[in-house]
């Protein structure tokens, strides 16, 4: 635990590294990560930002759903897909209002992760979300929204899918 607090944290260690020690940590759990993890959420790099944000969520669920609340989203979309992610093993009333906040991204591409997150959480009322992303212009998207439907096994969603394989021939 306190070893890979140290790896992960420390800039001047190999950064592929440093995301391995994130995982561990996120996997540990350790008690005492939880003000090393706050501080590495404002680290400059992207990917360090969001694995400390993702072994947050892991270590101290409330204490990472405080710090988005206290934040703006991130500026890099590959961070705001990470919590997405994070999020999605969450509950699904701790996560859904920031997830469905989240389906109105500046940035397509995080798009996906969130859907995938409401789908892991089996929000509520989420079919008709998810069939409207059907119609998405992004393919990425459109095959996120396909896909939990059918993980749902949404009886509405058979005419949709349907209709999007034959689209896709």
């Amino acid at each position: 635990g306190p070893m890979m607090l140290a790896l992960a944290g420390d800039a001047a260690q190999n950064p592929v590294l440093r995301l391995e020690a994130f995982k561990g940590v996120g996997t540990l759990r350790p008690a005492d990560a939880v003000d090393p993890l706050l501080d590495l959420v404002s680290e400059s790099s992207p990917s360090i930002r969001a694995a400390a944000l993702r072994a947050l969520a892991r270590v101290d669920p409330e204490t990472f759903l405080a710090a988005l609340a206290g934040t703006d989203s991130d500026r890099d979309w590959i961070v705001r897909s990470e919590q997405a992610a994070a999020l999605g093993g969450l509950s699904a009333a701790q996560a859904s209002p920031r997830l469905t906040a989240m389906l109105k991204d500046s940035d397509q591409r995080v798009v996906p992760a969130v859907l995938n997150a409401l789908v892991a959480l089996k929000a509520p009322g989420l079919e008709p979300v998810l069939l409207e992303y059907m119609k998405a212009e992004d393919p990425v998207t459109r095959a996120a929204a396909a896909t939990g439907l059918g993980a749902l096994a949404a009886a509405q969603a058979v005419r949709p899918l349907s209709d999007a394989y034959t689209a896709w021939q």
